[in-house]
C-alpha cells in the first residue's frame, strides 16, 4: 500500500490496485486534515503527524491511537505541532516538533522521553527531517542548519561546516556522506572530512528551492524543486532535469514528499 498525506484533504491509502481509502478528521480517525509527516514502524504501524498532534494507526484492528501534549504530564509528547517522524535502524520512533524539540517513543509505556532544546538546539526551531548519522547518533535538520545528536547525552551540537541553512529534507547515503536539501540548494556534507560542498543553479540545478530527496539503486541523488525534478550523478557531478514535458504532474514539488518503495521505485509527492 501507498500511504499519502494532503495539506488539508487528511489521509488515504492507495493499494496495488490503485483503489483509495481516505481517512478524514473524525472522532474515530484524525483530528486535524493536514498531515504533516509519515512513517512505518517495524510491525508495521503507521506513524501520522499533524498540526494538532501524532497518531499511530493499527491496520490490524483499522484503528487510531492520538498522542497530544499533556502540559500537566512530562512523559506525553512536547508539542502538537509534528514535523518529523523517524524510525531508526533499530526500531526505535522519533519525532520531531515545530518550537519543543524532539521527542523518543517509549512502547512499553505509550510514553515518550523528550530532548528538549535546552540541550544545544535554538529555542524555538523546526526539526523538519530526522536520520541515523551512527550508532548512538542522529542527523537533525532544522530551520537554522545541521544538527548532530547524542542519544547518551542528549546534547545537540551544531554543524557550521554544513551552513546555517534551513533544511528541508536530508539523505544520509553512507556512514560519512549526508545530502542536505535547502531553498539554497543542495549541499552534500562528508562528516569525517567536515567539508561541504553546495550545488546551485551554476551547476545545473534548474532552481535552488529543493523540497525532497531520495537516492535510487544506482547512487544517483534525486532532487524534487519547485521548478521540477533533477538526477544528480555523483560520480560526474552532472544534473539531469525534467519537467512537465517529460510527463511530470506539476513542476512543483512538495517538501518531505518523497518516498523509496521497496520495489526501488521513487514516489515524489507535487501539487497534483
Amino acid at each position: 500500500n501507498i500511504w499519502v498525506g494532503t495539506l488539508l484533504g487528511g489521509l488515504s491509502k492507495i493499494d496495488k490496485q490503485g483503489n483509495a481509502t481516505h481517512f478524514g478528521v473524525v472522532a474515530t480517525q484524525l483530528n486535524h486534515p493536514e498531515v504533516s509527516c509519515m512513517a512505518e514502524t517495524k510491525d508495521g504501524k503507521i506513524w501520522i503527524g499533524t498540526e494538532k498532534g501524532l497518531h499511530l494507526y493499527n491496520p490490524a484492528t483499522g484503528k487510531f491511537k492520538l498522542f497530544i501534549h499533556n502540559p500537566a504530564n512530562p512523559e506525553s509528547i512536547s508539542g502538537n505541532r509534528i514535523r518529523s517522524i523517524y524510525v531508526d535502524k533499530v526500531g526505535q520512533s522519533w519525532v520531531g516538533t515545530k518550537e519543543y524539540g524532539l521527542n523518543l517513543f517509549i512502547p512499553e509505556s505509550n510514553t515518550f522521553k523528550r530532548y528538549p532544546n535546552a540541550t544545544g538546539l535554538p529555542y524555538g526551531n523546526v526539526i523538519s527531517r530526522i536520520t541515523d548519522a551512527a550508532p548512538g547518533l542522529l542527523w537533525i535538520g532544522t530551520d537554522a542548519g545541521l544538527f548532530q545528536v547524542n542519544i547518551r547525552t542528549q546534547v545537540f551540537t551544531h554543524v557550521p561546516e554544513a551552513g546555517k541553512h534551513s533544511i528541508k529534507d536530508i539523505l544520509a547515503t553512507d556512514k560519512n556522506i549526508v545530502w542536505l536539501g535547502t531553498p539554497h540548494g543542495l549541499v552534500k556534507y562528508h562528516s569525517g572530512k567536515k567539508e561541504a560542498k553546495e550545488y546551485s543553479t551554476r551547476n545545473g540545478l534548474p532552481i535552488n528551492q529543493i523540497e525532497s530527496l531520495l537516492e535510487d539503486m544506482e547512487g544517483n541523488i534525486w532532487v524534487a524543486t519547485t521548478k521540477g525534478l533533477s538526477k544528480l550523478d555523483p560520480q560526474t557531478e552532472k544534473f539531469r532535469n525534467y519537467d512537465t514535458n517529460d510527463g511530470l504532474q506539476s513542476n512543483i514539488f512538495n517538501a518531505r514528499s518523497a518516498f523509496h518503495g521497496k520495489d526501488g521505485k521513487l514516489y515524489f509527492g507535487g501539487i497534483n
